[in-house]
């Protein structure tokens, strides 16, 4: 464990400006078992230069676990709930969605009813980019999960029938016929695909 002295933000910065990423990851954390009666804005400082870190280096639970220290040492609701907002889009990224469920209620958990639609909103847009992603790389199986992910919010009947779609494509190239046709099922006779035979009908 690297040995830290400073005890203050503004000193615990520039000690930390000297240092490469994995350095600063190893400062941070020492920083924070050294320094267990530091006040909350040094706590939360070093945590927020963690998850930032993490981040940076696609280590999103890790990232995650530090933005949770910063909910549990929050004293007002507010801070509280973008703490778990935080955490709630690194879950997502890690494609750990029970995690993400977790955090979505305690974000909800601290909201007043503006912030609760303007959270689920956020969180439909987080899993629409997530699943995107994993489509335009091709990441087929994770892409099926993150559309049934999103099909299970709350959508409008455009974004509905767009998932509807999206997750139709999926089953059918990964040979999930039974999920495919049960999908399919529940599409109105406007929205079913109709039969192409190559000539005009008379």
């Amino acid at each position: 464990m690297m040995l830290v002295k400073e005890t203050t933000k503004e000193a615990i910065d520039a000690k930390a400006a000297t240092m490469s990423d994995f350095l600063k990851m190893e400062y941070f954390e020492s920083s924070l078992k050294q320094n267990k009666e530091a006040s909350f804005e040094i706590k939360k400082y070093a945590n927020t230069q963690l998850a930032n870190l993490y981040e940076g280096r696609s280590m999103y639970l890790e990232a995650a676990r530090k933005m949770n220290s910063i909910a549990d040492i929050s004293t007002t609701f507010n801070e509280k709930r973008l703490a778990f907002l935080r955490v709630l889009d690194l879950c997502i990224k890690a494609g750990s969605y029970d995690r993400a469920d977790d955090a979505f209620k305690k974000a909800m958990a601290c909201a007043n009813l503006k912030e609760k639609e303007d959270i689920k909103i956020q969180m439909k847009n987080w899993y629409k980019v997530h699943a995107a992603g994993y489509e335009k790389h091709l990441k087929h199986g994770n892409a099926l999960k993150a559309y049934e992910k999103v099909y299970s919010l709350e959508l409008n009947d455009n974004e509905k029938q767009e998932t509807r779609q999206k997750l139709m494509q999926l089953y059918n190239r990964l040979g999930k016929i039974r999920e495919y046709n049960a999908i399919k099922s529940t599409q109105t006779p406007a929205q079913q695909p109709s039969p192409t035979t190559g000539k005009n009908a008379y």
